[in-house]
């Protein structure tokens, strides 16, 4: 499906006429209407608006996946903590900073594996 044709349906999945859909955005009815009719393309801070404003991803409204939920983004925070130049609320954090943090996040894991598996040994025996 092309982006305008996904556009409309969206908007009308909602129940919103142009003029509704157009001012919650911010735009003017020629310039919502011209997406929706393919003749032009909103800007990239506008695709924002627009997956917010429909609940869906900016893959969906591009027309690049038929999965509406956007994606969580993952991410492994061992690999994020090995990174340079981290900072925090705009502290750098120094290599031995970074390492501690490293250490602290593993025993605190370990230690909730400890948890659950004593927790589940006790389960076990009926307790």
């Amino acid at each position: 499906m092309n982006f305008g044709v996904r556009l409309k349906e969206l908007r009308k999945e909602l129940g919103m006429t142009l003029e509704e859909a157009a001012g919650k955005l911010g735009v003017s009815i020629p310039a919502l209407s011209g997406w929706e009719q393919g003749h032009r393309r909103p800007n990239i801070e506008m695709m924002k608006q627009l997956t917010a404003l429909y609940g869906t991803s900016a893959d969906y409204i591009l027309g690049l996946t038929e999965d509406r939920e956007p994606k969580p983004l993952t991410m492994n925070a061992k690999e994020i903590l090995m990174r340079k130049g981290l900072h925090w609320d705009g502290q750098p954090l120094s290599d031995e900073e970074l390492r501690t943090m490293r250490v602290l996040l593993e025993y605190v894991l370990n230690e909730k594996k400890k948890d659950n598996a004593n927790a589940d040994e006790r389960k076990a025996q009926g307790e």
